[in-house]
This record gives structure tokens, sequence and C-alpha cells, in this order.
């Protein structure tokens, strides 16, 4: 008698929704799927209509209205929060926590995760520029925009993710309104890794 290979008990047709705040992550997680073909789930991608974290999770509440995801991330950078203390962000961040939403966010810059894929990065640094800085050390040609991102973004830290992983864990906690670097995209990644 023959007996069928168990298969693993994984619910099918999961579907998430990505938010991203910019370009940068857009082309990211888009590589970064298009990389990790899956069978079981779903995942949309969607640039937010601003650029701003408490407008993207508005867009997340109103997209979590319908129904239609298993779960719902937000991914952007958390700077702008740092320099703007934002009493609207803090309401809209709890009511979207309420509801079951995820974040992915990064002190000060998604760059900070690109960074951690060769090496711990700095404490803390002044802006985007300055992690950009380091991670030209190790990704020379690196560009923020759209063409040679689509080109080489994912290519150029695929080979170095285990080390990110590694890595990330030597960062504090990601607390918005903190200085120090940080990032949780790590648990989102580990979604495509895992799935």
């Amino acid at each position: 008698m023959i007996m069928a290979r168990k298969e693993k008990n994984r619910p099918l047709n999961i579907t998430y929704l990505i938010l991203v705040e910019g370009s940068t992550e857009l082309i990211y997680f888009q590589n970064l799927k298009e990389a990790h073909g899956h069978f079981g789930f779903t995942i949309k991608l969607k640039k937010a209509k601003h650029g701003n974290p408490a407008t993207l999770i508005e867009e997340a509440l109103k997209e979590s209205e319908k129904g239609v995801y298993s779960q719902i991330w937000c991914v952007y950078d958390c700077d702008v929060l740092v320099k703007n203390k934002n009493e609207t962000f803090d309401g809209v961040y709890r009511r979207a926590q309420k509801k079951g939403i995820q974040f992915a966010e990064s002190m000060p810059c998604i760059e900070v995760w690109f960074v951690l894929h060769f090496e711990k990065p700095k404490n803390s640094y002044q802006d985007g520029d300055a992690v950009v800085t380091d991670l030209k050390k190790h990704i020379p040609d690196y560009r923020k925009n759209q063409n040679w991102q689509e080109r080489n973004l994912y290519s150029s830290l695929k080979e170095h993710s285990t080390q990110a992983l590694t890595n990330v864990l030597k960062l504090p906690l990601i607390a918005h309104y903190c200085e120090n670097t940080a990032t949780s995209v790590n648990v989102l990644v580990q979604i495509f890794d895992e799935g």
C-alpha cells in the first residue's frame, strides 16, 4: 500500500497587503516577492498616496475595512516622526494596532535594513544620507533612483540575507520616536523566506 506524503498544514489563500511609504520600499518588496514565488498566499504591494506615516496608516485602516486581507503591513521610515512628534500619528497608530495592522519601521530609513546585510550600522545616524554613505561602502554604485534599484537592489543584497538576520538582533527594538538606529523590516521579510 502506498501512503500519500503529508503536506505541511498551512492555511491556503492567505492574502497580505503591504503598504509602503516610498519607491525604495516598493521596489525592494516587489523584487523580494518575485524572487520568492509562493503557493498558498497572495501578496499585494501598494505605494501610499502620500509619503507620510500617519497617512499611510490611515490608508491601511481603510483597506482593513474591506475585510479582504489576512494581514496588512505598513512599511515606513521613522526619521520624520522623530523630527515632528505628532499626536495624529499616535492616535492612528493605536487604532491600527487594535485592528491587527502590522508595522515594518526603520530608523532613520529602510537603508538601515540594507546596511545590516553587511555590518551592524552605527547606533545613531544624523539622517538617511548618512546611512546611504555607509551602504555605499558595500554597494558603491547604490542609487536612490528607480532605474538603478529595479535592476540591482535585491540582487545586491540577497546573498547576504542571513547576515542581515543575524545583525538585526544586535539592534534595539524599534520605537518610532527613538533616535537610535533600528528596524523591524526583518519580521516582514521572514514571511517571504519562511512561506
